[in-house]
């Protein structure tokens, strides 16, 4: 039973606020992202690929559709399950979704209590699709793979949560890459929180590499990481595959004393800072042959002693300048991380079955990569940069009215929205796909 709201405001008597304002939904501008998905023919594919194992006899959502309004609720910014309840009644996405139900909160639930196994796998590929797709776009002939690992908080026993030190807290320690040329996130992995941060890098790595050496032998390829992983085993797989990498490496005993002999420390400078690039004759026992190891020492001109930065890749012909900016550059993961556990919800652990975490979390880097897609094919240049808080504003979040005219549903935006114009002009080019 809906609880009619009736509040008159105080500075205005002549002023109500109700809550029974009708064939109204908050979320009128999803159509335009259930469109480009029509356009991509991702729902389809969706529909087609993903094996659900179902032992229901009677059936009133399936797996498919459940599987689209949880996506469509993770890039409106509904994070609970529990939104479903209210949601199930909204008139819009009833409508673009074409359905006449849509699943409430208990009916989510057993949704991912169904999934397996092979459904992440099968998940993974539509993440890997929507990166295709990117490439293909633009003819891409590039990719800088950022690879890094990051920290989601638990509370309370769920399935192999552990204590990470780094972190100094309990919870998971997920892998996840992500191309550094497009933003776009090329895969994911959850794994317990007390694994090191390079822990089965090769077993995740290698479907990565593979893919995009054999989709085109024109490809280049360069690995970025830092110093967690450093790791013989990364260096090996990048040769095998013929990719580049360039990882930083953790400042030990010998590489500091190696340092202390090679840098200068007559080197006068006018500026702020001296700075100062070597390359070193350095190969730790653990490496099976010699890579280029270089060093970037700086100092203030006031103080004694460098800081030192350690590199080691097989970049034998690039600057040595040149590679350490190409390094720094790999800062703006954290930003595509922050993004996507901020704004999609991947720290959502809340589920005492680590496969059901697993599959949330792929749920979200998958609503991640569908609305950076967009941004690198249908948004306008100043709007790709926007953070999908700023999209839910301008974009997705719009209110609008539900009209049945005829045979015809007619969804009503206000004409009067600031940012009407840049929603029809998306529009236009998600038509032109």
């Amino acid at each position: 039973m809906t609880t009619l709201h009736k509040k008159k405001l105080n500075f205005n008597h002549n002023i109500q606020v109700t809550n029974n304002g009708g064939n109204f939904t908050a979320d009128g501008g999803l159509s335009i992202v259930v469109e480009y998905l029509y356009k991509i023919g991702l729902f389809d594919w969706l529909d087609k690929r993903i094996n659900f194992n179902d032992p229901r006899k009677f059936i009133r959502h399936t797996n498919s559709n459940i599987l689209k309004q949880l996506l469509l609720q993770l890039i409106a910014g509904y994070q609970n399950d529990s939104s479903a309840n209210i949601l199930q009644y909204d008139p819009g996405l009833k409508l673009i979704l074409n359905r006449k139900h849509l699943a409430s909160q208990p009916t989510i639930s057993r949704f991912f209590k169904r999934m397996t196994s092979e459904n992440i796998n099968e998940f993974c590929n539509a993440i890997q699709l929507l990166v295709d797709l990117v490439i293909d776009k633009k003819n891409q002939q590039e990719m800088i793979i950022d690879v890094d690992s990051t920290h989601t908080d638990t509370y309370g026993n769920q399935e192999n949560t552990n204590y990470n030190a780094h972190y100094q807290t309990t919870g998971y320690h997920p892998l996840i890459a992500f191309d550094g040329l497009t933003g776009m996130l090329l895969s994911t992995k959850l794994r317990p929180g007390n694994v090191y941060t390079s822990n089965g890098i090769k077993d995740f790595m290698y479907p990565i590499l593979e893919h995009y050496r054999n989709r085109s032998c024109d490809m280049k390829i360069l690995v970025r990481g830092d110093s967690g992983f450093a790791s013989p085993e990364l260096y090996r797989l990048c040769e095998q595959q013929k990719c580049q990498f360039l990882v930083k490496l953790k400042a030990n005993h010998k590489s500091k004393e190696i340092a202390e002999r090679n840098v200068s420390y007559d080197v006068t400078d006018t500026g702020e800072f001296e700075t100062q690039y070597l390359e070193l004759k350095y190969q730790p026992d653990t490496w099976a042959k010699p890579y280029r190891v270089l060093l970037k020492a700086t100092r203030p001109t006031d103080e004694l002693l460098f800081k030192c930065e350690f590199l080691v890749t097989n970049l034998y012909s690039t600057r040595i300048e040149d590679i350490f900016n190409m390094y720094h550059n790999r800062g703006v993961v954290e930003n595509s991380i922050k993004e996507i556990k901020d704004g999609f919800f991947m720290n959502k652990t809340d589920s005492s079955s680590f496969q059901i975490n697993s599959i949330r979390m792929i749920l979200s880097a998958l609503a991640f990569n569908i609305i950076q897609s967009m941004k690198c094919l249908v948004l306008p240049a100043t709007e790709s940069c926007q953070q999908i808080s700023t999209l839910r504003l301008k974009l997705f979040r719009l209110p609008a009215k539900i009209i049945s005219h005829a045979r015809n549903q007619i969804i009503q935006l206000s004409k009067h929205n600031v940012y009407d114009s840049l929603f029809w002009k998306v529009l236009n080019q998600v038509q032109q796909i």
